[in-house]
């Protein structure tokens, strides 16, 4: 894994990059600042929820078996991106590289850049320069927005089930014929909600939910379309 910032000259070589501000830099007020950041990586678990054994723990714990699924992309690469939005420099020349079981940490002040580079990440918006590779270019990508994403009329199960219905799931991917049934959406929804301790909570509306709670709903869903890649913001 490696980070570099063209302006400051950084080397490509492998090692962790720590950039420091310079007369260089761009001062922006907000989200939407020169990317300052530093990086860092660990193991991350690839465990899947399943049944719990009966007898093992109260009933409000125990998971619908959920089937694992082969990973279907590799490394997520970001190669010399370059992104600007009003004027305002945000990314300039940042490298990045995350391979398979990795966990790649994007730690930096308010304000520099972090949300912008994982919206480029998840595709939802692209670079003035540079570009993103995964390899292969295919996979499931689970994504937790900054304020949730919620929608504050569904109940947190149903919040968890919006992406099972679009077809998005594990069985899914737009085919009408793959798509699971309301009961298997259902079941699977409730056992995510239950993964993150939440069960007890599942017919609520999220607006009745604590900050923490919507959190962990909003983490459920990510979840639920069994994602290759997950991006927390």
């Amino acid at each position: 894994m490696s980070t570099h910032r063209a302006r400051h000259g950084a080397d490509r070589d492998g090692s962790a990059y720590r950039p420091t501000a310079g007369p260089d830099s761009v001062e922006t007020a907000g989200e939407d600042a020169a990317m300052d950041f530093e990086v860092t990586l660990e193991a991350r678990p690839t465990a899947r929820p399943v049944t719990t054994p009966p007898g093992s723990g109260p009933p409000s714990t125990t998971l619908p078996r959920i089937e694992r699924l082969p990973p279907q992309t590799g490394a997520l690469h970001g190669r010399d991106l370059h992104y600007a939005r009003a004027g305002r420099t945000i990314l300039d020349g940042v490298w990045m590289s995350a391979q398979p079981g990795q966990s790649l940490a994007i730690m930096g002040p308010s304000g520099s850049g972090k949300s912008s580079l994982l919206a480029l990440l998840a595709g939802l918006e692209r670079p003035d320069s540079g570009e993103i590779v995964r390899d292969p270019p295919v996979g499931r990508v689970g994504l937790v927005l900054q304020g949730y994403g919620l929608v504050s009329l569904l109940t947190a199960a149903e919040n968890v089930e919006v992406p099972l219905q679009a077809g998005a799931g594990p069985t899914g991917g737009g085919s009408a014929s793959k798509r699971l049934t309301p009961a298997q959406i259902q079941q699977r929804a409730g056992g995510l909600l239950a993964a993150v301790g939440l069960a007890e909570v599942a017919d609520h509306l999220t607006e009745q939910l604590s900050g923490g709670q919507q959190q962990r709903v909003a983490i459920a869903r990510a979840l639920a379309v069994e994602p290759d890649v997950v991006l927390a913001d």
